[in-house]
C-alpha cells in the first residue's frame, strides 16, 4: 500500500512538473512565434517603405527634369539613397540615366551649332560651352553645385562625349530601354573609361628598346616608360 500510493505520488509530481515544463516551452515557443511575425512584419515594412521611397526618388529626377527643379539640393541625396540601398552600379545607372534626360530636355536640351562636337558651339539651358569637357562640368555643376568637379561615379569623364553624341544624333541607345538593357549599356560605358586608361598610346615595352629608341620615347611622351 505504502509503496503503490508512493508510486502515485511521484507520478503525479512528475507529470505535474512535465506538464508546468511543457507550459513553459509552449510559452516561451508562442513568444518566439509572437517575435517572429513582429520581425517578419517589420522587415516588411521596411521593404514596402524602401520600395516608397525609390518610387518616389524615381518621381523627383523625372518631374525634376521635366520641370527645371532638379539641382544640387536634392540630387546629391536621391543618389546617395540609391547607392546605400541598391549599390554603385545602381548609382551609375542614376547618373546616366539623369544626364541624358537633361541633356535631351524638350526644351532646355543640349544643341551645337557645329557637326562635330569637339569643334564647340554647344548650348544648354541657354548657356554656351566651348566643349563637351566644359558641358560636363556645367552639369556636374547643376547636380552637385561647388562639389560638383569632385563627383566621379563612372571612374572618368571619357563616357561624356558617347553619350553627348548620341543625344544630339537622335540616337535612342540610352532612351526606351527596360532597367537591365539600360544597365548593361551603362557597363559598356564603365569599360570605354577603363579601357582608355590602358596605354592609349601604345606604348611599348622598354625592354624591347635601345637606349636611343627609349630615349625618343620619353622624349615624345614628357616622362619615362
Amino acid at each position: 500500500m505504502t509503496n503503490d500510493y508512493q508510486n502515485a505520488k511521484w507520478m503525479a509530481d512528475l507529470k505535474a512538473e512535465m506538464a508546468e515544463a511543457q507550459a513553459i516551452l509552449d510559452a516561451k515557443a508562442a513568444q518566439v512565434k509572437a517575435e517572429n511575425a513582429k520581425a517578419m512584419a517589420e522587415k516588411v515594412k521596411r521593404q514596402q517603405s524602401s520600395l516608397k521611397v525609390h518610387e518616389f526618388n524615381n518621381n523627383v529626377i523625372e518631374k525634376g527634369i521635366e520641370l527645371g527643379l532638379l539641382d544640387s539640393t536634392n540630387y546629391p541625396k536621391v543618389y546617395e539613397r540609391t547607392v546605400k540601398d541598391l549599390g554603385a552600379a545602381k548609382g551609375q545607372d542614376l547618373f546616366i540615366r539623369t544626364v541624358v534626360g537633361l541633356l535631351s530636355h524638350e526644351y532646355t536640351g543640349v544643341e551645337s551649332s557645329t557637326f562635330r562636337i569637339g569643334n564647340g558651339g554647344l548650348t544648354w539651358r541657354g548657356q554656351t560651352y566651348s566643349s563637351p569637357q566644359e558641358l560636363y562640368k556645367g552639369v556636374l555643376s547643376l547636380l552637385h553645385g561647388e562639389q560638383g568637379a569632385d563627383f566621379d561615379p563612372m571612374g572618368g569623364a571619357e563616357w561624356f562625349s558617347e553619350v553627348l553624341n548620341g543625344v544630339l544624333r537622335g540616337s535612342e541607345s540610352f532612351t526606351d530601354h527596360t532597367h537591365a538593357v539600360f544597365s548593361r549599356k551603362v557597363q559598356e560605358l564603365v569599360k570605354l573609361v577603363e579601357l582608355s586608361k590602358v596605354n592609349p598610346l601604345g606604348e611599348p615595352d622598354a625592354s624591347e628598346l635601345t637606349p636611343d629608341d627609349m630615349f625618343y620615347i620619353n622624349s615624345v611622351l614628357g616622362r619615362d616608360l
